[in-house]
């Protein structure tokens, strides 16, 4: 786990102010778009990725009764990534033979651009009903009275699955925090400086 090692990569987000229900309470607010949002235990097997949350306890059993959020002043959660991906190798070799077979029956020595074509679609589609999800756990802490979150994970590809889905679950749209937006935020100013300053000549050493 990425929250509990020694060495970690982490992505800071500000978390805009959102609309919650008084009466039900922010961890019953947060409760509710972790529910909305979480990872399905019955998935397509056509699909090529599934996201979803899932406990910080227990990522391979999305059960947010069984299972709490909240640690002291934190929400702690994580992300979920199921992911499908066919060996190159494996679709190489089961569409040599499918060609191979192929010829076999209408007694030719080359397919067709479009019959190669049709042949590996058939082979994917076979292919991706025996390849399993893999699946991939992110670690999030979201301090909600600060505003802010930390999701351990620097991959760009990953950032933007959480950015979606956390939008899609709650309805707040995030903003990853670099030193950039940190000025940005908390000293207009200082941007203002940074953007009128010329570029700095630098001379070549003799």
């Amino acid at each position: 786990m990425a929250l509990l090692s020694t060495s970690q990569a982490v992505v800071r987000y500000h978390v805009p102010d959102c609309p919650v229900d008084l009466d039900a309470g922010v961890a019953e607010h947060v409760r509710r778009g972790l529910v909305q949002g979480k990872m399905p235990v019955e998935k397509n097997e056509y699909d090529e990725i599934v996201v979803g949350w899932v406990p910080f306890e227990g990522p391979y059993n999305p059960d947010f009764e069984k299972h709490g959020f909240v640690f002291g002043v934190y929400f702690v959660f994580s992300m979920r990534v199921d992911k499908k991906t066919i060996p190159a190798k494996a679709l190489a070799e089961q569409l040599d033979i499918a060609v191979q077979k192929k010829l076999a029956e209408v007694d030719r020595e080359f397919l067709s651009k479009g019959e190669r074509a049709e042949l590996k679609e058939l082979v994917m589609d076979k292919l991706f009903k025996q390849v399993p999800f893999v699946p991939t756990i992110y670690e999030i802490v979201w301090d909600y009275e600060g505003k802010t979150i930390m999701f351990f994970s620097t991959q760009n590809s990953a950032n933007e699955l959480f950015e979606t889905l956390f939008l899609k679950s709650f309805g707040i749209k995030i903003h990853r925090l670099f030193p950039y937006t940190l000025a940005a935020r908390d000293n207009a100013g200082l941007i203002d400086s940074v953007a009128q300053a010329a570029p700095m000549a630098i001379g070549r050493c003799a």
